[in-house]
């Protein structure tokens, strides 16, 4: 039935555009991708991706196709993956096929298809939209079936999502403009096949989501404010289901502030997200707990996104559910058209604290409740809050006339992901007894980068990124017999002790000459490994490298590009990846490592 469908909306769309080619002339482009790689742990991939579009007058279409068997992160698949059929006048517009929209900011409807990170929270229906100088109002409708992983579902893989949810969809955007003031007032329902068994066979639950939004913005010549609040109640029709009617309820706030002053420019941004208050243990386990965010929410961060490699693997982990926070930027000239400055600042909380509660030897987290949340606005220092908390300062610069510039930073990261502490009277002598653990993550990173244009059309680019990361549990315990502090470090030497202090550095060196070609060489590499980290081998590439530095802990990789034409481009890369968090568009990716392999890619436009 599902290829069927498929047939039939294909047919539809080539039918369409083969009678509108009968009166006008059509013009097409298109794209085509082709990855594959292969390691010595095993590891083999393959993508092939051909995008069509296709213009007539009035009327657009896109069609892709994908061979990937499996693809670098993601599912196996084979045939036609997406189209979208597209119609526009002056007032009207409408898309038919696969939808991918922003609303606002997107803390109601957020839609992407980003393979870097393997999301895909598109729908499959229609948009119409009309518009005239005053207005605008969307309507959407369709059908989505998202893929995701998880530990609480059978056949887990670290590379391969193993949980989906449907989903139907219907929303309602309206945007008006009077006197310059920018309004919006969106209503989004999503109905949603939740499944709960460990084999996803049964056990499906059908849930009801529905967001009501408002947004507003103005623009001065000096400033601009923008602000977005939206509310969502959740209705499960199980009568088995147990959802607190604490939890059915939730809504979020973003505000954003800008001011010009002169040549410098100051951003303040506020988010205030509390969906689903979730206990530490079953935060992260959506299978079981649900009622909060869909997967078609995606809203700002708040927090500064970094193009370093060893910043970006220690990015603060939101919790889109339940997370308040903060940020703030400067930035501007020191010395007009050659330095200049940023400073950031950026911090983060939960919206409520949460204890372990301990009586006849049983252990369980206290109960949430709304009325025991943390007080005032602004992001809680509270250990049991998860605080988190970044500075980041940046002078970066360009001189002769911008054949050389650079950049230097410093970032100084403290974060508690996880926090637990219990007490009760003992049992026997009735002395406080007290346990506290925290997992407490600093890191101290300096990035720098800097390029250069050479004679005759040769470039080079060095980048050096240095970090002192800390990483580990501490528990401390109180009683009339004991009263101690241990410190557990998710760190290890070569013999196999705890080292409070992971040091790494990333180097990596671009030298090309235009139009033609270049080449890269990377090293990652760091003193000691996290516990159970993947050790990579050493390839032939590093043995190399083994006559001039220490090799040890160090992955190296040499990636050479080359443009066949204006419009194609090949890529090899050989070597290992240390892999580690990827983030993009706001969503974050624990990436695989790649040891002793090749990647080779060729991208086309035509």
């Amino acid at each position: 039935m599902k290829n069927k469908t498929k047939s039939h909306y294909l047919r539809l769309f080539g039918g369409i555009l083969v009678l509108n080619s009968i009166y006008t002339q059509t013009y097409i482009s298109g794209s085509t991708q082709t990855r594959f790689g292969e390691d010595k742990a095993g590891y083999l991939f393959t993508e092939n991706i051909l995008d069509l579009q296709v213009y007539k007058d009035n009327l657009n279409g896109w069609v892709q196709f994908e061979y990937s068997r499996p693809p670098e992160i993601g599912r196996s698949f084979t045939g036609f993956r997406k189209f979208r059929l597209e119609y526009q006048t002056d007032k009207f517009y409408a898309k038919f096929g696969d939808i991918y929209e922003i609303w606002g900011r997107g803390l109601i409807l957020n839609q992407t298809d980003d393979q870097t990170v393997d999301l895909d929270n598109g729908t499959r229906g229609f948009l119409l939209d009309y518009r005239n100088a005053f207005s605008e109002t969307k309507i959407l409708h369709g059908i989505s079936k998202i893929w995701k992983q998880s530990d609480k579902i059978a056949n887990y893989d670290a590379r391969v999502p193993n949980y989906y949810m449907n989903h139907s969809v219907l929303g309602v955007d309206e945007s008006i403009n009077v006197f310059g003031l920018d309004l919006g007032l969106t209503f989004l329902q999503v109905n949603e096949i939740h499944y709960t068994d460990f084999n996803m066979t049964y056990d499906s639950i059908p849930i009801t989501h529905r967001y009501h939004g408002v947004r507003a913005g103005y623009y001065f010549d000096m400033a601009d404010i923008y602000m977005e609040y939206y509310d969502k109640k959740t209705d499960v029709f199980d009568s088995d289901a147990q959802l607190d009617t604490a939890y059915s309820k939730g809504n979020g706030f973003y505000g954003n502030v800008n001011l010009y002053l002169s040549k410098w420019s100051l951003s303040m941004e506020y988010k205030n997200y509390d969906m689903l208050r979730l206990n530490p243990m079953n935060r992260a386990d959506f299978v079981n707990y649900y009622g909060g965010y869909t997967d078609f929410q995606n809203a700002p961060t708040a927090y500064k996104e970094h193009t370093s490699v060893l910043l970006t693997r220690q990015t603060h982990q939101i919790d889109p559910n339940n997370e308040l926070g903060i940020q703030f930027e400067l930035m501007g000239p020191i010395i007009d058209h050659h330095l200049g400055f940023v400073i950031n600042y950026s911090s983060a909380s939960r919206n409520q604290t949460w204890n372990l509660v301990l009586e006849d030897s049983s252990i369980w987290w206290e109960s949430p409740s709304r009325y025991n949340s943390i007080r005032g606005i602004i992001p809680s220092k509270t250990l049991s809050a998860n605080p988190f908390e970044e500075y980041y300062g940046e002078i970066n610069g360009t001189f002769f006339n911008d054949r050389l510039q650079f950049k230097v930073g410093y970032d100084k990261l403290w974060d508690i992901p996880e926090f637990s502490h219990w007490y009760q009277p003992h049992n026997v002598t009735d002395v406080l007894t007290f346990h506290e653990e925290r997992r407490e993550k600093t890191a101290i990173t300096i990035p720098t980068q800097l390029s250069m244009a050479l004679p005759n059309h040769w470039s080079a680019e060095l980048k050096y990124d240095w970090q002192k990361l800390s990483d580990g549990k501490y528990k401390y315990s109180l009683s009339s017999l004991e009263d101690t502090v241990k410190y557990e470090s998710e760190f290890v030497d070569t013999s196999g002790q705890y080292v409070k202090y992971q040091h790494s550095r990333y180097f990596s060196l671009e030298i090309s000459k235009s139009p033609q070609w270049g080449f890269v060489i990377s090293i990652d590499a760091s003193d000691v490994e996290g516990i159970g980290s993947f050790t990579s081998k050493i390839n032939p590439l590093e043995s190399i490298f083994d006559k001039i530095i220490d090799i040890d802990k160090k992955w190296i990789g040499l990636e050479i590009l080359y443009n066949i034409s204006s419009t194609t481009q090949a890529r090899l890369f050989y070597g290992s990846v240390r892999g580690g968090l990827v983030c993009s568009n706001g969503i974050c990716r624990l990436v695989q490592p790649f040891s002793d392999g090749f990647i080779f890619s060729l991208n086309t436009i035509f």
